[in-house]
């Protein structure tokens, strides 16, 4: 994990159509990987309504993706698993929040605006 000492960075960075980079959305990347709805790793999950909140937010909303997913009721009270969170929802939702683009290539420093400092 980051910290003050070994921050991880986020860059700024503006490009236009003069640098010969080529940027590309990571939902259309994805999303091209996994058309199939009803295969084995896909970007659906078995949560509730509320249960992308968690994945958004794992710290504010923690219980929203532990909380089970509906499923009929049974005679004999079986509780439920957590719902299932595949790695390509969780990508697909933090790149949706967090604006990431994929940059394939090396990005020109005179394209960098800024480097913030996370931790």
């Amino acid at each position: 994990m980051p910290t003050a000492s070994i921050p991880a960075y986020v860059y700024e960075i503006d490009i236009d159509d003069t640098h010969n980079v080529s940027a590309r959305d990571p939902i259309c990347e994805i999303a091209r990987s996994v058309n199939n709805l009803f295969a084995n790793i896909s970007y659906q999950h078995n949560g509730d309504q509320s249960y992308l909140l968690g994945v958004v937010d794992p710290i504010g909303n923690r219980a929203r993706l532990q909380a089970p997913p509906p499923q009929p009721k049974t005679m004999g009270g079986s509780s439920a698993p957590s719902p299932r969170l595949t790695t390509e929802l969780e990508a697909l939702v933090r790149g949706l929040r967090d604006a990431e683009v994929l940059i394939a290539g090396m990005v020109p420093q005179a394209c960098v605006v800024h480097r913030y400092d996370e931790y």
